[in-house]
């Protein structure tokens, strides 16, 4: 009969797979701030939420918002999309870190020596602008729902995060405009956070839960695929 000790050290194995999982803490709820989209300054984002988290980032790219569509200006009955994206999908740049507080961690950045990547996505509705009045000024808003993903790095570590976050909330986005002559001229967008209200309206709901199912799938698709291809035919269960 075969010895049966060589097998420990793959049972051992299999064991650790099953009981040992990895701990996914859930999106931070963004309950105060804003994101601006300056219009002769860097644009810039301040965000804070529950259990003391604090955010802040500074020279943040934004490839996407009202203001790239109106930056020559735009005539009344234009349709403008409100929404924004910050940083960009593919580890986009979200800028240096000027505060940031994290699961009770508050790292230090003065001078700025954490680099910020991920993104910041503001999901607005599209917007069509009223005719112009007399004023120099006019400011539109729109409701808006976002989620983020974000992570820190340390400039002498850039391959080691300090921390990732999933970030979700709500607000209100404010598009401020200099009307010059007959058309809507230099915009600046103000992503303006609300606090979380305790019985969100059916569609938020749905917004809200969609955005966390999606969290949720990208988090645990890759750890099903690995389960799956560890299985053997045979194997019946873990214990």
């Amino acid at each position: 009969m075969a010895p049966r000790f060589p097998l420990l050290p793959l049972v051992g194995a299999l064991f650790s797979i099953c009981v040992n999982t990895t701990a996914y803490a859930d999106p931070i709820v963004v309950t105060s701030g804003k994101a601006v989209v300056a219009w002769d300054d860097p644009s810039y984002f301040t965000i804070s939420g529950d259990e003391g988290f604090t955010l802040a980032g500074l020279f943040v790219r934004v490839p996407s918002s009202p203001q790239q569509l109106c930056f020559a200006g735009c005539a009344p009955g234009t349709r403008v999309d409100f929404s924004g994206v910050f940083g960009g999908p593919q580890d986009g740049s979200l800028g240096v870190a000027t505060a940031a507080t994290v699961d009770g961690i508050t790292y230090s950045t003065f001078p700025p020596n954490v680099d910020l990547t991920g993104s910041l996505v503001f999901d607005a509705p599209t917007v069509v602008l009223p005719a112009l009045t007399a004023r120099d000024h006019a400011t539109l808003t729109a409701p808006f729902m976002f989620h983020g993903h974000v992570a820190g790095f340390a400039r002498s570590e850039p391959d080691s995060a300090l921390f990732e976050i999933d970030l979700i909330g709500s607000g209100t986005a404010e598009v401020h405009f200099v009307t010059s002559g007959m058309l809507y001229a230099q915009p600046e967008v103000v992503y303006a956070f609300a606090p979380a209200s305790p019985v969100p309206e059916p569609a938020s709901a749905l917004f809200l839960a969609t955005g966390m199912a999606a969290l949720g799938v990208r988090r645990y698709a890759g750890r099903y695929a690995g389960r799956m291809a560890l299985r053997a035919p045979s194997a019946r269960s873990c214990h």
